[in-house]
């Protein structure tokens, strides 16, 4: 076991996180910090490495980051957004892989929640139909030349560390990957604009998501555009991948008991809602 120093939070990496997005994940995050960027720093072993194993199991360990919860703020969500802006933006040097893609992602939840839920095949079939619709027209709009950018891949409200004028902290980067980067946009925009969870835990409450609600949206929005303005590329994709990315959520609360099996139907009309939802979000704002 390595000795580690300093003191700081320690972080189980969970079991679906392989060595390659680890260390991508551990490469980004370092870089990031010596940008100044907000987000922990990483402390190192003694021999200098990101991370140490136990028992076939790895940590991190991270100097303390003060802060707060997510409150519902304004403040919270342009704080968010422009993190976001601020680590999409920045140049870094990382591995090459692993890379992902919202859409096979989308359908990689459809297979799983087929095999380990009682949803019936219909719902499924009917998402999946979507999913691969959305995949075509991404690719039409250019989705391949954003194949390279860096993705924090989970920012719901609870991976930030929110502090008094900001910035936010992103933690977690146990879904770090190259892909595009409007996948994080898109699940924010979701999870602090529509979705509803449990108290502040991770966990969905059993309420069915509404429109995303264009206030909220835009306080994201708008804070991450003044740092960072979307490609072309980016504003086509953006609606398409904020579906692939409810699917995701829908498989997801599904599969873990969040949602219960009477809901799917409308969840999946939800989920197959959300890129003419974003696209009449995104009309709003620009005019």
């Amino acid at each position: 076991m390595s000795t580690l120093l300093g003191q700081g939070p320690l972080k189980q990496i969970p079991w679906y996180c392989e060595t390659d997005a680890l260390a991508l994940a551990t490469a980004w995050q370092t870089q990031l910090t010596g940008a100044g960027l907000p987000v922990p720093r990483i402390l190192r072993t003694t021999t200098g490495g990101a991370w140490f194993e136990i028992a076939e199991s790895r940590f991190t360990l991270t100097e303390y980051v003060p802060g707060r919860r997510y409150t519902g703020t304004p403040a919270d969500r342009a704080q968010a957004g422009r993190t976001m802006a601020l680590l999409h933006a920045a140049k870094a040097d990382v591995p090459d892989g692993p890379t992902e893609n919202a859409f096979d992602g989308a359908i990689n939840h459809i297979a799983l929640a087929r095999d380990v839920t009682d949803v019936p095949n219909a719902v499924l079939d009917m998402m999946e139909y979507e999913v691969h619709a959305w995949a075509l027209r991404a690719d039409a709009a250019d989705w391949g030349s954003l194949t390279r950018q860096l993705t924090h891949g989970d920012t719901n409200p609870w991976n930030l560390i929110y502090a008094a004028g900001g910035p936010a902290t992103l933690i977690d980067f146990d879904n770090a990957h190259r892909g595009p980067s409007l996948r994080d946009l898109a699940e924010a925009l979701l999870s602090f604009c529509s979705v509803h969870y449990q108290h502040d835990s991770t966990n969905f409450a059993a309420i069915l998501p509404g429109r995303i609600n264009r206030g909220l949206a835009a306080d994201i929005l708008n804070a991450y555009t003044s740092v960072r303005r979307l490609a072309p590329a980016e504003s086509a994709c953006l609606p398409l991948a904020g579906g692939a990315v409810a699917v995701g959520l829908v498989c997801l609360g599904l599969m873990r008991g969040d949602f219960p099996r009477h809901m799917a139907g409308d969840l999946a009309n939800w989920a197959t809602a959300v890129p003419a939802d974003i696209t009449s979000l995104l009309g709003g704002l620009q005019r």
